[in-house]
């Protein structure tokens, strides 16, 4: 009997925190990576040197360009999993927001992971098998934005939104659709200083590691999890939860 074929995931964000511990977790449970980075620099170096039987993409998914190159760059590539990591959260005074800061937000949280998983989904279904997961945010979905990232806010609530459209389009086909939604998370994407007083002022145990959240997104991606599909899943320690 032949062994099966390693599966194949994409990751996006591969260079921040959160994506790096995914792709960590993902490796060593023996899956082929292909990881998304945003540009040249040490950071994206590093990953090539820490994963180096990895493909590599570069890709400014803040950008509709930026999307339709990466898409156009996977070619016909079969995966069997995405993994979409890529989006920080940029600060704006509510009234200086601009037009392209909100359309980079949007762009690089919900529409890339649209893009991806209607280029990636099909072949999946075709296949059997398939996990689609995007990285959301865990008080996103109360709809009440923090005035300071009301535009992160508005984009990841659109991604949860598609998300749960494609598990609606998606169910009973072997391709499941998640978010995992972290809260407060030592995953190095935002200023020491703007942490600590974050994590000062959470519930004692709340403040969860990146490896927390690589936990259950390999967990996601097993067979185990066929009948996890369409859930939004708080990885938060209950922070948030007032």
């Amino acid at each position: 009997m032949s062994p099966e074929p390693r599966r194949h995931a994409l990751v996006t964000g591969a260079t921040g925190g959160l994506g790096r511990a995914i792709a960590s977790a993902l490796g060593a449970a023996g899956w082929q990576l292909s990881l998304c980075h945003r540009g040249p620099g040490a950071r994206a170096e590093a990953l090539g040197v820490s994963f180096p039987e990895a493909t590599l993409y570069e890709a400014e998914l803040s950008t509709p360009e930026g999307i339709a190159g990466l898409t156009g760059a996977l070619g016909d590539v079969p995966f069997d999993a995405l993994i979409h990591c890529a989006g920080a959260m940029p600060r704006s005074p509510l009234f200086e927001s601009t037009p392209a800061e909100r359309l980079a937000a949007y762009c690089v949280h919900c529409d890339a992971f649209v893009s991806l998983a209607q280029r990636l989904a099909p072949a999946m279904v075709a296949r059997g098998w398939g996990r689609l997961v995007a990285l959301g945010h865990n008080t996103v979905s109360r709809l009440s934005a923090p005035p300071g990232i009301a535009a992160y806010y508005a984009a990841k609530a659109a991604q949860l939104a598609w998300a749960r459209a494609f598990a609606r389009q998606l169910g009973g086909q072997g391709v499941t659709v998640n978010v995992v939604a972290p809260g407060l998370i030592a995953s190095g994407g935002m200023a020491e200083e703007a942490f600590a007083a974050m994590a000062s002022r959470s519930p004692p145990g709340s403040v969860g590691r990146s490896e927390d959240v690589a936990a259950a997104v390999l967990f996601l991606l097993s067979n185990e999890a066929g009948h996890i599909h369409g859930v939004e899943w708080p990885i938060s320690g209950a922070w948030g939860l007032s």
